[in-house]
Formats: C-alpha cells, structure tokens, sequence
C-alpha cells in the first residue's frame, strides 16, 4: 500500500484511541529473540486505564497514577515514589503513527486482513535500526499487537545468529467502563502535609522524591 493510504488509516486508527475517553485495557510486554523460531527470554503483564486524561497504568512493576493536579510514579523494584507534574496524554503513548522520519526510511508497507484482525507491516532498510514494524487491529480497529523488530544480530548462548523483537499486546478492551472512585487518586501512596508530600504508613519503607517543578 501507498504511504499516503497508510497514513490516512493510521489517523482513524489514532482518533478512534483519541476519541475514546474512557477504558481499560491489558497490556502485556514481550522480548523475543527471533531466529530459525521464537524464544521469549523477557515477560510482563500490566494494564492501562484511562478515563479524560487520568490514566492508571502498570508496567515492569512500575505503577504511574495521574490525574489533573499530579502524577506519581511507584516503583516497587527498587522501593521508590517520585512525584512529579502531569506528563502529556498517556493515551498517546500507543497511537500507531509513525514519523514522517521512519516513513522517510521505509521499503515497503504491506496490509492484509485475516480473521477478523488487520494487519500493517512497514518494512525498512536493511541500513535502518529497525527492520520492521507491525501493527495489529481489531474490527474496531482497536489495537491488538505491536511488534518492533530491531536489524542488529548478535549470538544467543548457544552460539546461534538471532535478533530482537519487542512485541506489546493488547487485550480485554473495555471501553465507557465505571471505574471506583479512588481508581485515579494518590493517596494510597502519598499525602500531602503542610505543603510537602510524604509516603503512607503502608509504604514508608519506600523512598520518596518530590520531582514537581513549580511554574
């Protein structure tokens, strides 16, 4: 297919996430090493849930809250909150369109429908640190996998030519959900207390750092 036809299905594929303003979704996290097959060497499951710019997300044990006011990241690998100011609108994080940078470097851009589930796969130079990227949509045309498939090769440990590939999946969409009312608030984690944030009682083995710039 054409870059002007991918670009324009993109943006429907976007503005379906962007005009979605309540959901909850699943996500899951993959390194593969790809070879004669697939290996998974690397595994974690999290969630996103989003409802008008307050977002709820897990990710490599690291949980991010945000709404209006604040955001606070709690990291429970290393025993650390940060709270900061509100990032821009997480729902973005996923929107599936490339750069004009990246399209500038494609090949070739191949689209196939196959049950019930979409297919794009834009095919990069073999100069490119990236060989190919892969989309999968649903027939609501909400994300089902990302995959990202890195050029460089190196030796695996049985002495085997292998590359990278980093798959996202989605799964369990469910949109205009009700969630409870603390879903999206910090006080779980942290309080504010004569103008200075510290951990609750149930983290307070945790590290806290204050990272909000003041405007």
């Amino acid at each position: 297919m054409s870059v002007s036809d991918y670009e324009s299905e993109m943006k429907q594929i976007t503005d379906k996430l962007q005009h979605t303003t309540v959901y909850a979704v699943d996500v899951t996290y993959k390194s593969v090493e790809v070879g004669s097959s697939e290996v998974v060497r690397d595994q974690s499951s999290g969630f996103l849930k989003y409802k008008n710019k307050s977002f709820h997300s897990l990710a490599f044990g690291i949980r991010s809250i945000q709404n209006p006011k604040e955001r606070v990241v709690v990291d429970s690998i290393n025993k650390i909150i940060a709270v900061t100011n509100p990032i821009s609108d997480t729902a973005q994080n996923f929107t599936p369109e490339l750069s004009d940078l990246f399209l500038k470097k494609a090949e070739s851009i191949e689209r196939k429908t196959e049950n019930g589930l979409t297919q794009y796969r834009v095919i990069f130079g073999h100069e490119f640190s990236i060989s190919s990227y892969l989309l999968k949509v649903d027939e609501s045309q909400l994300m089902k996998q990302i995959d990202l498939h890195y050029s460089e090769t190196f030796k695996n440990e049985q002495g085997v030519d292998v590359s990278l590939l980093l798959r996202i999946s989605f799964n369990n969409w469910k949109l205009n959900l009700a969630f409870p009312e603390d879903e999206f608030t910090i006080n779980r984690y942290v309080e504010l207390k004569d103008g200075k944030y510290k951990s609750t009682a149930l983290y307070a083995n945790y590290e806290l750092s204050d990272q909000r710039v003041k405007y």
